[in-house]
Order: C-alpha cells, then structure tokens, then sequence
C-alpha cells in the first residue's frame, strides 16, 4: 500500500494505491462488482476487501464509475445510479454509463482499478473532478485516423469544458496526473507487424500537438503520458498543471496490463477532504 496526502488547489485529498495481495493475488478488478447482486450472500472478496477499506478510511460514499472504455466522458455523481453497500460505505456504479471521470464531493472519494492508467485531479473554486486516463482517454482511438468518436480529443478537454459550464475558466483550474506508467514501459513501435501503422499516426499526432510526449530510445518509440497531460493541459488554457509519482517510484504496484502483469489489477483511491 502507499498513500499521502496532497493539496491541489484549494483540495485537500487522501490518495491510496493498493496492489496485488495475498489475499487477492490477481488484485483488485471491479469489473465483476457492478450491482448489489453481485455480492452473493455477502461474499465477493473484492467487495469485502474494498468495503473493509473505506470503513477505515470512513467514507460512506465511493464514486466508482465505468472507466474501462476510456470514454473522455465526465460525469456527474447523481447519474451513478447503482449503489452496491459494503458495510457502513456504499460505492455508486453505473456500468451502462461509461465515464472516466467524475465530480466529488467533499468526503466523497474516487475509486477505480488499474494497470498502468494514471488518475488525474483536477479542481477548480470549490468543485473537484477525479479521471481515470488511460492513452485512450487521453487521445481518441478514431481520431488518430481521422475519424473522431467522440466530443473532446482527451478526457483533459473534457474537463476544462466541464468546468467552463460552471464558469470556471481554465486559469482557475489546478490539474496533476499521478501513477502514471514509465514511458520506457509504454512502447509504441512503428515497425509493430500489427500496430505498426496505427503507431505511427499516432507518433505523428503528438509531436505535432504535445511535443516530448514520445520518446525514442534504441530505434523505438515510447509514449510518456505526464508529458502528454501536461501538453494537452496547457493547450486547453491551465497553467496550473503537474505530474508526479508515476509508478517508476512504485514497484509493487502493477506497472501494465499486459505480459507477466495482465489481468492483474492495482485499486487506486482518492478521498476528498476539503
């Protein structure tokens, strides 16, 4: 485990990360804990696991929306509809709403398990937004082509937007990554039989929008995620942006979602204080 406390803004939050354990050796996946039914007879180890967590840390309420597809969405906490009560706490779900960030409130805290996907927090006046943001949250899988899916190129776009509906300019608004994967573990090779051609649309994208954002070593190419966020931050007007513990500082988290570390899964936890 390892967690700190960090001000961001005028927040101050509790942040978590928890991998692997003996007890839950394949780590903390909450793809199978999407309703209360899910807890059959009050036995699912996950479930158990995180309620035991939140009841120390006393939160009664954990926001745990659908980040998996990487949607670029921000949502609001009242459309995670599905309450699934561990204990004295009750984690909020919606698995037919996929979101990868969401707002939370004070003594509310943002749950989500991961492989190498960083979370971002930002804040701004009194409202605080916690983002899953994976590459595909980060940049549109179909924009790279040429053919967007979506509103907003990055979840980061997505927030600063989300903030500007409450009047809330970019200069207002404080933003850090943390756990984010090393870029020499995100490779991206442009000579990949598979993925090759893809990756170098990509390549392409980001030294054009985000330059830094890729590193080259030993004739490859590797994404660097912080310095993607922080070019993309400070495209969209936020001066107030950083990075910080990527998972390089963290080895007994889990560092990717594949090779000897897939379907393996950290659970990463940040409570809002104030």
């Amino acid at each position: 485990m390892s967690n700190f406390r960090i001000s961001i803004g005028g927040a101050q939050l509790l942040v978590m990360a928890f991998g692997p354990c003996s007890e839950l050796p394949e780590g903390w996946s909450l793809k199978s804990l999407q309703r209360q039914s899910d807890v059959i007879n009050g036995q699912h180890p996950v479930a158990q696991a995180v309620g035991e967590l939140l009841g120390q840390i006393n939160v009664h309420e954990a926001l745990a929306p659908n980040v998996a597809p990487a949607s670029g969405y921000i949502t609001a906490a009242e459309n995670l509809t599905d309450r699934i009560y561990l204990g004295e706490s009750c984690l909020l779900r919606n698995q037919s709403l996929p979101a990868d960030g969401v707002y939370v409130g004070k003594k509310q805290a943002f749950v989500m398990s991961a492989a190498g996907c960083p979370v971002i927090i930002a804040t701004a006046s009194d409202q605080c937004v916690i983002a899953h943001a994976s590459r595909d949250s980060l940049i549109d899988r179909r924009a790279v082509i040429g053919n967007p899916s979506r509103e907003h190129l990055s979840v980061v776009h997505a927030i600063v937007a989300e903030f500007g509906k409450r009047r809330l300019p970019p200069a207002s608004i404080d933003m850090v990554m943390l756990f984010a994967i090393a870029a020499e573990k995100f490779e991206h090779s442009m000579y990949h039989p598979i993925y090759g051609d893809y990756n170098h649309r990509l390549i392409q994208l980001v030294n054009n929008r985000w330059p830094g954002g890729v590193v080259y070593k030993d004739g490859s190419s590797f994404l660097d995620l912080e310095q993607i966020f922080v070019g993309q931050a400070r495209e969209a007007g936020v001066s107030a942006v950083g990075a910080m513990g990527s998972l390089v500082s963290y080895p007994h988290l889990v560092q990717t979602c594949v090779g000897e570390d897939a379907g393996r899964r950290n659970l990463i936890v940040v409570r809002r204080d104030t």
